[in-house]
């Protein structure tokens, strides 16, 4: 009996002093994919969404601007070709997902510009100047604008340029819809610091606001 009674002696005080079970890994993992998606989703906002409240007096139409996407006429939503094509490049430039993708600096903008392009025999003879990037190029072309907010843009394969880096689907197809949507564009509208462009799209208008430098 005495035997017995020290063995079982020996087994409480051997799991008495037992550690704690470690923290299952599954549980582990579902705390770090939460941070990741907390952090994708900031990330998302710096990269994705603009401040479309108004600002101030309507901007005169010259001037520089920055494409925010394809907004839907009804909904107000942003179709995804814009902030995918933002996604896209910024991983492929900075070479996937890393902490430090919250200084990622590659604005879209479109520069109307108060010169008239002085070249003769050429499309853009006689029209104001512009200036315009995407993730696969830089357009320089030209504009015209009509007295009742009619605007025609000027984007022929020769007025751009392209970079020998390559691209990927997302950037190519936003290239694409842009490219569509200057070159159909009908008509114009200025509210505050925002442009508004028409096309060809009856679901879909473009949307530019003021563009702000910053330090690339």
């Amino acid at each position: 009996m005495v035997r017995y009674a020290t063995f079982y002696i020996l087994i409480i005080l051997l799991f008495s002093c037992a550690e704690d079970p470690p923290i299952p890994e599954e549980i582990e993992g579902v705390e770090e994919k939460e941070e990741t998606e907390e952090v994708r989703e900031d990330l998302n906002r710096i990269i994705c969404e603009f401040d479309l409240s108004q600002v101030g007096d309507d901007l005169p139409l010259f001037g520089d601007w920055e494409f925010a996407g394809f907004q839907h006429l009804e909904t107000g939503d942003f179709h995804h070709y814009t902030c995918f094509a933002r996604w896209a490049h910024l991983t492929h430039y900075q070479g996937g997902f890393n902490e430090n993708m919250d200084e990622y600096y590659f604005p879209l903008y479109l520069k109307l510009i108060e010169e008239k392009w002085q070249e003769e025999g050429d499309n853009c003879s006689g029209k104001f100047k512009l200036e315009s990037r995407t993730h696969q190029g830089v357009l320089r072309s030209c504009f015209s604008v009509g007295e009742q907010g009619e605007i025609k843009f000027e984007v022929e394969l020769p007025y751009w340029e392209f970079g020998n880096s390559t691209v990927i689907f997302p950037e190519e197809n936003h290239h694409i819809q842009y490219s569509h949507g200057l070159e159909t564009a009908t008509s114009y509208e200025i509210e505050a610091n925002r442009l508004y462009v028409n096309y060809d799209s009856e679901v879909y208008r473009m949307v530019f606001v003021e563009l702000v430098e910053e330090d690339e």
